[in-house]
């Protein structure tokens, strides 16, 4: 059996061992409220990572490790292991080749999201285990494979993403700008427009005042962030994608952008510029 790790670069690791950033490492030395648990969630992160590999040594298989920074699609892996919180589990299901199933270890339970995560080091070993017995063996709760959506979309007809398994966020380049805009045909302005899968339902879209959707939900949802109309309500303030839907979005403002699954991954948008959003055609298999 072969995995792929893919983990995540501790603050402490960035910005003090690599960047040795001044600024970061006088907070620490003054014990600053702001950097009092960078050391331990660093600390936390290695001995995760060392217990993943140390149990897929003992259980024979092989594997590559690689930080976020070194992805890219993997070679017959059998399954890809994510260590880190919510944001390396999405990066890493975008770099799983079709089929291959995502296994998130969140690697400091106690200061990270892992939503998305299905173990930590106290239980890797037990949970890897479950997952592998047969699916006709395991009792309810044990980990095992499920398909659930991912959305895409285009940018002038060009694809921007594939993969994205959270939310996509489209608005003005500062955040205190207005945004304004055509959704699917009614001139709208507000402070941009949140569209999720049920996945990512649970995040900002909830945030939002949006609704919880279950993993195994077919459809995408949507949700204009704190609308502006002087009168009466915009028709599409919020809703559903079903499969075979579109949603459309033309900017009007010289300077836009659409981000997705956090902050790592965003695209400029001109005024004219046409987005199209709608369901991906590769599911995620996700070890839930």
């Amino acid at each position: 059996m072969k995995a792929r790790i893919i983990h995540k670069k501790s603050m402490y690791q960035i910005y003090v061992e690599e960047r040795k950033n001044e600024h970061i490492k006088g907070l620490l030395d003054s014990g600053d409220i702001t950097t009092q648990s960078m050391l331990a969630s660093h600390e936390a992160n290695e001995n995760t990572l060392a217990v993943v590999k140390t149990v897929l040594e003992k259980k024979g298989w092989t594997y590559e490790a690689r930080t976020r920074q070194m992805t890219g699609l993997g070679k017959d892996e059998d399954l890809v292991i994510s260590v880190g919180g919510d944001g390396t589990f999405l990066w890493a299901q975008r770099w799983a080749n079709a089929g291959v199933p995502v296994f998130g270890v969140n690697s400091d339970p106690g200061r990270s999201v892992g939503y998305l995560c299905v173990a930590d080091m106290f239980n890797f070993e037990e949970r890897l285990t479950q997952y592998l017995t047969n699916d006709s063996e395991k009792p309810i709760g044990w980990p095992t494979k499920r398909l659930t959506s991912r959305l895409a979309f285009t940018l002038n007809g060009v694809l921007g993403s594939n993969y994205v398994l959270n939310d996509i966020l489209f608005c003005h380049t500062h955040p205190a700008s207005t945004s304004s805009y055509f959704l699917n045909g009614e001139a709208q302005k507000s402070s941009g427009i949140w569209i999720c899968t049920p996945v990512g339902s649970s995040a900002a879209m909830k945030s939002a005042g949006g609704q919880l959707q279950m993993w195994h939900d077919r459809n995408l949802q949507y949700r204009v962030r704190e609308p502006y109309k002087p009168s009466g309500k915009y028709e599409f303030a919020k809703g559903f994608i079903a499969p075979g839907e579109k949603l459309t979005i033309i900017s009007k403002m010289r300077e836009s952008l659409i981000c997705w699954d956090g902050s790592t991954d965003s695209i400029p948008v001109k005024m004219g510029d046409k987005i199209e959003v709608y369901h991906s055609p590769e599911m995620l298999t996700w070890v839930k």
